[in-house]
This record gives C-alpha cells, sequence and structure tokens, in this order.
C-alpha cells in the first residue's frame, strides 16, 4: 500500500537491481540451455533405465517418461507412501520430494489424477529434480530407492508389488 507508481500495483521505485541481475541470469540460462539439459537428460534417463531394469521395475509407475522435462522424474508407488519413502531415503542422504513446492499445501494432484493415477499410486508418488549445477552419484541413488523399497516391502507387502 503506498504511492501511484507501477500503475498502482507496487509503491516505491523500480527494482533497477533486480531487473539487471534477472536479465543476466536469464542470457547466461539460455546460452547454456541445451548443455544443461543435455546434463540433467543424462541423468534422468541413467536413472530410469536403472530403475526399469532393476529388481523393483513392478513396483512403481514412471510418470515422466524421456519426452518430458529433463529436470524431473515422477515415479508413483502404488503400495508405498512417497512421504514415507522421502524421510527413509533422506536417512540415506538421497533429498526427494512428494511434489512440487508450489501445491505443498494442497491435497491430491491434478496431473496425476488426470494420467489416470490412483489415489493409492497418487499417494505414493514422488518427485526427484535435477540441477545442472550439480552432479549425482545416480548408481548410488537408485541403489538407496531400491534398497528402501525392497525394505519396505520386506516388512509390510508380500514378496511382489503387483
Amino acid at each position: 500500500v503506498g504511492g501511484g507508481q507501477e500503475d498502482g500495483f507496487r509503491s516505491s521505485t523500480e527494482n533497477v537491481s533486480g531487473a539487471i541481475s534477472f536479465a543476466y541470469s536469464a542470457k547466461k540460462m539460455a546460452a547454456d540451455f541445451d548443455s544443461n539439459n543435455a546434463k540433467v537428460g543424462g541423468f534422468k534417463e541413467k536413472m530410469l533405465n536403472l530403475l526399469q531394469n532393476s529388481e523393483i521395475k513392478d513396483c512403481f509407475i514412471c510418470n515422466s517418461d524421456v519426452n518430458c522435462s529433463p529436470y524431473i522424474v515422477s515415479l508413483s508407488f502404488d503400495k508405498i507412501k512417497g512421504e514415507v519413502l522421502m524421510l527413509s531415503l533422506e536417512s540415506d542422504g538421497v533429498l526427494i520430494s512428494t511434489g512440487s513446492a508450489c501445491s505443498s499445501k494442497k491435497a491430491g494432484n491434478r496431473t496425476l489424477q488426470a494420467m489416470g493415477r490412483t489415489d493409492s499410486q497418487i499417494i505414493g508418488s514422488v518427485r526427484i529434480s535435477f540441477s545442472p549445477y550439480e552432479d549425482y552419484d545416480i548408481d548410488y541413488i537408485v541403489n538407496a530407492i531400491i534398497k528402501n523399497v525392497l525394505n519396505f516391502i520386506l516388512v509390510s507387502l508380500p514378496s511382489t508389488c503387483q
């Protein structure tokens, strides 16, 4: 609330330093776009290949194939809550989430629902994000996912995920 600057949308003067910083960052991202996509795409492709050829391949559905954003892998587990998997992976130093930050306070997931996922698969969904400015040990991450899923299955479920 304040003056009439910015057509009444915000008080005070324009954020010149913020605009310059944003322009610099946008130019840098645009210049590195292809190499960044290739780098994170490699992480994603390796992760999906290892998971889809692992002993837990029947325990999850991949919600994001190689044609989706290379920055995100979304997996749905039918009989494992995403939050439980997220917390168990944290003890192995693998940090994932159960959804995007912008929907963290909302129940459900309209996108997964539109994809035909069941309520159990939506509750069991996790999201793994990549940054081109990090190097990931994909083998370690996948092995941690496999270990934690298998531990959960051995304790709570019959011998298969189906």
